[in-house]
Order: C-alpha cells, then sequence, then structure tokens
C-alpha cells in the first residue's frame, strides 16, 4: 500500500486471570520505510494506549570485498 496506508484490528483478549478486555491494534505505513504501530485497551468504556511503536527499514551493511582464505 501507499503512504499513510492504515489497517486496525480490534478484538477480545484473554487475561491470564480469565478476564476478557477488548483490545485494538492500528499500523500506519508513514512510508516505504516506516511504519507506526499502536496497541490499546478498552478500559472502563475509554481506549488507553498501552504502546506505541516506529519501526524503520535499514540499509543492509555493504559486503565486504576482502578475501577469505
Amino acid at each position: 500500500g501507499g503512504d499513510g496506508e492504515k489497517q486496525v484490528g480490534e478484538g477480545p483478549i484473554h487475561t491470564p486471570t480469565g478476564e476478557s478486555l477488548n483490545a485494538r491494534d492500528t499500523m500506519i505505513r508513514k512510508s516505504a520505510t516506516e511504519l507506526a504501530a499502536t496497541s490499546e485497551l478498552n478500559l472502563k468504556g475509554a481506549w488507553t494506549m498501552t504502546d506505541q511503536e516506529t519501526c524503520k527499514k535499514i540499509k543492509a551493511p555493504a559486503k565486504s570485498t576482502k578475501k577469505t582464505r
């Protein structure tokens, strides 16, 4: 997809104590090399951000031209 493309996933999660909570993950493509992701939980009727990340693609290191024996 193109820049600004947004994908949202929402659904229940279950805690170790058996509680069920609604969770939502949102991912937005900022550019061809950057993606922003946000995780939220619905607590007491309001969405609360629990995590926010930005992922960037980096260039691979140049291959060595050194000969090995």
